[in-house]
């Protein structure tokens, strides 16, 4: 089906077509009207390496530095990107999801390594409002920098010893994510679009029966047998062709029955004597 058959299939059915999209319409404004925003901020976080361990000169000048704790089982990994990954596991658990969610957050955050750095962590909070949002965001980010404080100091290592988590800028203010939106938008009319068509279609079919069966009630023309037994009209006429006198269909060269025929030919009415 072209684009002309189905503009003239729409104009055919105008009514049906109006109604369609007119709920569309009310159901994508009722969408934006009461569907609730989901908001969302955003943070980074950069992971910065303590200071070497003291040198031995600096220990010979300072005997106290040798006395510091540096047993961080973190500083031991030989890639950066495997302390955000940890991290990241730690703060999305189930059971640190469950705590911020007492706490007023969120549990739908995200906290994951940066695509673009292993020792940036990318942190979002999210909310049905800005403030929700924020407030997730500010939550999960001291959760976060209180798990990887705790992960380094099992085994009793020092400040000085332990991967800080610092904030590469301000934390984004939060504002609403499109996306959802949209999604839901595009479902509404997507919708409509399929109900249309289907309603069009059964109209379509409708029509098209109704036309078959006043097609087949009609008689065709040139049946045999239709109009039998009733007088033709006369070429040119209209008028209908009168019956032709039975003696005009006999042989005219047959006489005798011609004669026998006209002798027992019923006499018109008011002839017969006596009358």
């Amino acid at each position: 089906m072209d684009l002309f058959a189905i503009l003239s299939s729409l104009r055919r059915h105008l009514i049906v077509t109006v109604l369609v999209l007119g709920a569309t319409l009310v159901g994508a404004v009722a969408l934006l009207a009461f569907m609730p925003r989901d908001y969302r901020a955003t943070a980074s976080y950069v992971l910065v390496n303590p200071l070497p361990p003291p040198t031995d000169e600096e220990i010979a000048a300072n005997p106290s530095l040798a006395q510091g704790n540096r047993d961080n089982p973190y500083l031991r990994f030989t890639s950066e990107a495997t302390v955000g990954q940890v991290l990241a596991g730690r703060v999305n658990s189930g059971t640190v999801r469950e705590a911020l969610a007492a706490q007023g957050a969120n549990p739908a955050y995200e906290l994951a390594p940066s695509p673009s750095s292993a020792q940036i962590i990318d942190v979002a909070g999210t909310g049905t409002s800005a403030a929700e949002a924020e407030a997730t965001l500010r939550l999960v980010s001291e959760r976060m920098v209180q798990e990887l404080y705790d992960a380094q100091t099992v085994n009793g290592a020092d400040d000085a010893a332990l991967i800080e988590a610092l904030p590469v800028a301000e934390p984004t203010p939060a504002s609403v994510v499109l996306s959802g939106t949209v999604r839901s938008l595009v479902g509404v009319v997507g919708a409509g679009v399929v109900v249309l068509f289907v309603t069009i279609s059964l109209a379509e079919a409708r029509d098209a029966r109704r036309r078959e069966l006043e097609a087949g009630a009609e008689p065709a023309e040139g049946t045999p047998g239709a109009g039998a037994g009733a007088a033709g009209p006369l070429p040119g006429t209209g008028a209908p062709e009168r019956p032709r006198p039975v003696e005009d269909l006999l042989d005219p060269d047959d006489a005798d029955l011609r004669s026998e025929l006209l002798d027992h030919r019923p006499e018109a009415a008011g002839t017969r004597p006596g009358l």
